[in-house]
């Protein structure tokens, strides 16, 4: 081997050991984006105003990636990322904005394919099992459930039968078959001319109606009648009773009263309606005082008062 042989050996064997000095500097190198001290193996520094022991006002705009110690990473937004924590959201005027997906019911397993146990989105979507909100799924049952919440336990709704409704006639055979029938009373919020009473809570709700009225007949004549909590989306009966009553005197129109408490588990957008009749084998309609939604209208008016359990 000549001696100009021997020295480029000599040479390429060094440059080989540079690279593989340099490379492995590489491999632990830190990553920065506006930002010459970058917190972690990749930093971004929107501001680029990050010091070496940043503040939180400094963090507000940086994206931190980390190793967590454990053979993961964790990513901070506006933060360093806290230990244990996949991703760590810090912005103080900021929310977490989820997919929109407009789910077709619980069992939808194609507007999201192939979803997984725990994963999260934003239904924008009402239907009979799902209404507006963050839904979840189950992956147990394969079915994606409604993320509860409360707001309104406890809070005592009013609702007024806007006009006088006269019940209308039906067999106590086809009820007791399962059966429904009747007019609807149409009731409004309090202060509202529209009717309709719409539940906003997933729960039980307990409704009492307070029904007041007048029949052509004599305070002996007894009146049988029906009362029915059906869910409009569906035309589902959620409930019902049976209610026996006795005109009181005071002609030429002849007075009744009764209470009646319903109930019903519900979810977030039913709507929900009432109706009312009278069996045919007794067949005494009965006139129930409506109004204005205004107490100062009347005060002998059918109402209802509902709330959550």
């Amino acid at each position: 081997m000549t001696l100009k042989t021997q020295t480029e050996t000599t040479m390429k064997k060094k440059n080989l050991l540079l690279m593989g000095v340099f490379s492995l500097g590489l491999l632990n190198a830190q990553v920065g984006i506006n930002t010459q001290t970058p917190l972690s193996v990749f930093h971004i520094d929107g501001k680029a105003n990050t010091t070496t022991s940043p503040s939180v006002g400094q963090l507000i705009d940086d994206i931190v990636v980390q190793a967590d110690g454990s053979g993961g990473i964790g990513m901070g937004i506006g933060t360093i990322p806290a230990e244990g924590a996949s991703v760590d959201l810090a912005s103080p005027s900021k929310g977490l904005s989820l997919n929109s997906v407009a789910l077709t019911g619980p069992n939808d397993l194609s507007t999201v394919l192939t979803p997984k146990q725990g994963m999260l989105v934003f239904n924008t979507r009402d239907n009979d099992d799902l209404a507006r909100g963050i839904c979840l799924f189950n992956g147990t049952t394969n079915q994606w459930e409604q993320m509860a919440y409360t707001k309104q336990t406890n809070i005592v709704n009013i609702a007024v039968s806007l006009e006088n409704v006269i019940t209308t006639p039906s067999n106590a055979t086809h009820i007791a078959a399962g059966g429904y029938d009747g007019v609807s009373i149409p009731f409004a919020p309090l202060g509202s001319s529209t009717p309709g009473i719409k539940i906003t809570e997933d729960g039980t709700y307990a409704f009492a109606l307070n029904l007041i009225g007048s029949v052509d007949v004599p305070e002996t004549s007894q009146s049988h009648l029906y009362l029915f909590l059906m869910r409009k989306s569906d035309m589902t009966i959620m409930d019902a009773a049976a209610l026996g009553t006795l005109s009181m005197y005071n002609p030429p129109y002849f007075k009744q009263s009764a209470t009646a408490i319903l109930a019903s588990e519900l979810k977030n957008g039913d709507e929900l309606d009432f109706l009312i009749c009278h069996n045919n084998g007794t067949d005494f309609p009965w006139t129930l005082f409506g109004g204005t939604s205004s107490t100062t209208a009347r005060y002998n008016k059918t109402s209802l008062s509902y709330w959550k359990l």
